[in-house]
């Protein structure tokens, strides 16, 4: 997985070109990208570092605030991939952009469908 770091750097130029990046791809706990994205008891998906984090001082939900059944974290491998899909061609479209010298108007990859 990519550091927090370059995922934080990529979120910054995705927004400096006005590209939408897709909610379920963002952690709720940090509102950043996620790398390794991973489901908790209460069905909600987390970014594992933060989610981990979380559970070191909560047994809680980060959702909802109710106890968590399990504290168990199970690998989103689907979401994991749409999302490395997703990553690569937004690197790629920022990288054409930057060849370009800006804006050229190009539109950004389209977010996956919902």
């Amino acid at each position: 997985a990519p550091p927090a770091s370059d995922l934080r750097r990529l979120k910054e130029r995705l927004q400096e070109h006005f590209v939408m990046i897709p909610l379920e791809y963002l952690d709720p706990i940090t509102l950043e990208i996620m790398a390794s994205p991973v489901r908790a008891a209460d069905g909600g998906t987390y970014e594992r570092a933060s989610i981990e984090r979380w559970l070191q001082r909560k047994k809680t939900s980060p959702k909802t605030n109710e106890l968590l059944s399990s504290l168990e974290l199970t690998p989103n491998v689907e979401l994991e991939k749409s999302l490395t899909a997703w990553k690569a061609e937004q690197l790629a479209f920022l990288e054409a952009q930057e060849r370009l010298g800006g804006n050229d108007g190009a539109e950004p990859p389209a977010s996956p469908a919902r």
